[in-house]
């Protein structure tokens, strides 16, 4: 083999496996950032999580834990990375203990004891000790790396708000939860590989305690045959609004359920992606400006004509020229 072209195999070689290297060490990049406001991170470690199946749903990717000192303070923080942030809105919930109160650090945020949760993107946050400020926050979310910004799931603003229990609500996008959080709804009726999602939320009134399930289908026919399969369950009450089926098992009280149901209410959104030109001009300002545009050229040929003319004076006044027009006659008439 000639020399020139080992030289160009060993050259690509080289190339391709630089690039294999940052392709590693992207991957295998930490979560959290060395340093952020005053606090200092120690060495980090992985994440056990239970319920693996759970997460594998969530589409759960890493996890990993340090420890931050800032003088005498402390802080230990969490972060878990899923595929999305849908994914990473259910393992919030999931993780967001009963007793939690909002925290106004972000819209899915919540504060108990001396520790702190919060969702940004397709990251889940924990921090144990002290709490991150506004601006410790901006520093951490400009590192998290392969961060997702995508919305959230339009399913959470059907949960209907009279008689919430806190903290109850728990997203669905599998049979694992399902079977968690909802055991009494087979994932065959659920039908998770028509792409189906669900909400979940605890209800108390005085008759008792309700959980209520809304699933969401790609279209509304979907939705209309699956209601058709959930009202076969025993002692299920269902509604369907558009794409939306609302589930209630074994409600204590039927007119507290149908209550409830009757305040899960689809609401289309229209969304326009397409760039609307700009109105153009009417052609009465079309022509005014042609003839605004026709009287400065005029202006201006008049003007140039006065500057030759003077020119050509001042020229033959000084004995340079001729201030008469000189041209070449053929004489053409007379052959």
């Amino acid at each position: 083999m000639p020399l020139r072209e080992r030289e160009k195999i060993q050259k690509m070689l080289r190339r391709q496996l630089l690039i294999l290297a940052v392709l590693a060490i992207a991957a295998h990049a930490e979560l959290l950032p060395e340093r952020f406001g005053n606090y200092t991170r120690g060495a980090m470690k992985p994440v056990a999580v239970a319920d693996r199946p759970i997460w594998d749903e969530y589409g759960f990717d890493a996890a990993e834990q340090g420890t931050y000192k800032s003088g005498a303070n402390q802080m230990v923080a969490t972060a878990y990375r899923l595929k999305d942030p849908t994914a990473a809105l259910a393992a919030f919930e999931w993780l967001r203990p009963a007793e939690a109160t909002p925290l106004k650090l972000a819209e899915y945020a919540a504060a108990y004891g001396n520790s702190s949760l919060i969702l940004m993107g397709n990251y889940v946050l924990s921090f144990q000790g002290n709490r991150p400020t506004p601006a410790d926050l901006k520093q951490i979310f400009i590192y998290l790396p392969k961060y997702d910004q995508s919305s959230l799931p339009s399913l959470r603003n059907y949960v209907p708000a009279n008689h919430l229990i806190a903290n109850s609500e728990r997203y669905v996008l599998g049979p694992a939860a399902l079977q968690k959080f909802e055991p009494r709804i087979a994932p065959s009726v659920a039908a998770f590989h028509l792409g189906a999602e669900a909400q979940l939320a605890r209800y108390k009134t005085k008759n008792g305690e309700s959980q209520l399930a809304i699933f969401t289908y790609p279209t509304p026919q979907m939705a209309r045959e699956r209601l058709d399969a959930f009202q076969k369950i025993a002692g299920v009450v269902a509604k369907r609004s558009g794409p939306l089926v609302a589930v209630i098992v074994s409600p204590p009280d039927l007119d507290d359920a149908e209550r409830l149901l009757g305040q899960v209410k689809y609401e289309p959104a229209i969304i326009w992606s397409q760039k609307i030109p700009e109105p153009q001009g009417n052609p009465g300002d079309m022509l005014m400006g042609i003839g605004v545009l026709s009287g400065v050229l005029i202006v201006l040929s008049l003007l140039f004509g006065f500057f030759l003319g003077g020119f050509r004076v001042a020229l033959a006044r000084f004995g340079l020229g001729s201030a008469r027009e000189t041209f070449t006659s053929l004489h053409l008439g007379k052959k």
